[in-house]
Formats: structure tokens, C-alpha cells, sequence
């Protein structure tokens, strides 16, 4: 029971990380094409959404704040 606990803490610190960087999320925003979240300095050089199943285009009027990230990493 505590390994399956510790497993699952860190599957979710895992989904506090910025894909791009791995780090945790500062300033978390989604990409509203496609809905994944990144940190604002990791994605905002980026011309596609990094992922490889994705690569959506990536503007800077695609960013949207995501709060619920934002408040689970405070």
C-alpha cells in the first residue's frame, strides 16, 4: 500500500512538469488548438506544439493562463 502510494505521488508531481523543460510549471499556459499545457518560456519560441502527436501551430494568441495547473502548483 505505501509503494502503490508513493507511485502515485509521483505520477501527479510528474503532471506538474513542463513537457519541454521537465521542470515544474512557474507561469503554466494551454494552447486552446489543442488544449496542452506548457510553460510560457518553454513554448512561446515554438512555431508547433512540441509534442509529436500534435504539432499544432502555436501563436501567441493561442495562449490561454491555466489556472487549474496554476493552483495545484501553489
Amino acid at each position: 500500500l505505501v509503494r502503490s502510494d508513493a507511485m502515485a505521488t509521483r505520477a501527479h508531481e510528474n503532471n506538474l512538469l513542463c513537457s519541454i523543460c521537465g521542470e515544474i510549471f512557474t507561469n503554466p499556459v494551454i494552447l486552446s488548438p489543442c488544449g496542452h499545457t506548457f510553460d510560457h518560456h518553454c513554448i512561446a519560441n515554438h512555431a508547433y506544439c512540441p509534442l509529436p502527436t500534435c504539432r499544432v501551430v502555436v501563436s501567441p494568441r493561442s495562449f490561454s493562463v491555466n489556472y487549474q495547473m496554476r493552483e495545484l502548483i501553489e
